[in-house]
């Protein structure tokens, strides 16, 4: 995947958790990626009486931009960037085979499901770059990663121990768009969930890691340069 750039308050998650990580098999139950299909049946049903309300999911973080740095971790570097300007949270790599990732301090030590809506756009550079959500984010070493590239390909994976493990190997999507996408990445906790523009791209099990955290990266591949942006952020609570 290339070197990472992860700051340096990213690395205290490490420290802050002695779980004990599972093995591969336990934490990838199957990497047959399935679809939801679903019937719809009309029935006539008796009128019930009114229930109570469900309560709605507990927003964990909502974050349009538009109000400034907003707590994000925001440097730069000779080899990337990471900053908000014009309501848009901005990442940069200018060097080839480069990551850099950013995060927010309410999504570390983070071990809730979630559902994440998220535009993500690619501005400029080479377009076999890519962008996406780290998540389950235990440390350098062991994490859940989930990509889209500027050229319409997408991948699930799992970082193992420091072993890269395939659980949707770069595809086709046919729903990606060039330019911004609306991404949407739910997390049950024993499945992970991702829709591109409100069509399904995968629906996997994944059993947890435990304490984690949440970051978004941009990366690029021997062409180097990439920028993109993440903007309309919502992440609510799975019940």
């Amino acid at each position: 995947m290339g070197k990472k750039y992860v700051p340096i308050l990213f690395m205290l998650i490490a420290s802050l958790s002695c779980a004990l990580i599972p093995t591969p098999e336990t934490i990838i139950e199957t990497v047959e990626v399935t679809k939801i299909v679903s019937e719809i049946t009309v029935v006539t049903a008796t009128p019930q009486p009114l229930s109570t309300a469900t309560p709605l999911p507990a927003t964990l973080l909502e974050d349009n931009f538009d109000a400034g740095d907003g707590e994000w971790y925001l440097e730069e570097g000779k080899d990337y960037s990471i900053y908000v300007a014009n309501g848009e949270l901005v990442l940069t790599s200018y060097a080839p085979n480069f990551e850099t990732s950013t995060g927010h301090p309410d999504l570390e030590n983070f071990n809730k499901p979630f559902e994440m809506n998220v535009e993500i756009t690619f501005v400029d550079g080479a377009v076999d770059s890519y962008a996406g959500i780290d998540f389950r984010y235990f440390d350098e070493d062991n994490y859940a990663e989930f990509l889209i590239s500027a050229d319409g390909f997408a991948t699930l994976g799992l970082f193992f121990e420091g072993e890269w493990y395939d659980i949707m190997a770069w595809s086709s999507v046919r729903s990606l768009r060039s330019g911004t996408n609306e991404i949407r990445l739910i997390d049950t906790g024993s499945r992970v969930i991702a829709y591109a523009n409100g069509e399904l791209i995968f629906d996997v099990p994944l059993s947890d890691l435990g304490p984690s955290g949440i970051y978004f990266l941009v990366g690029t591949y021997d062409d180097g340069r990439a920028e993109w942006t993440f903007d309309n952020l919502e992440i609510r609570e799975v019940n």
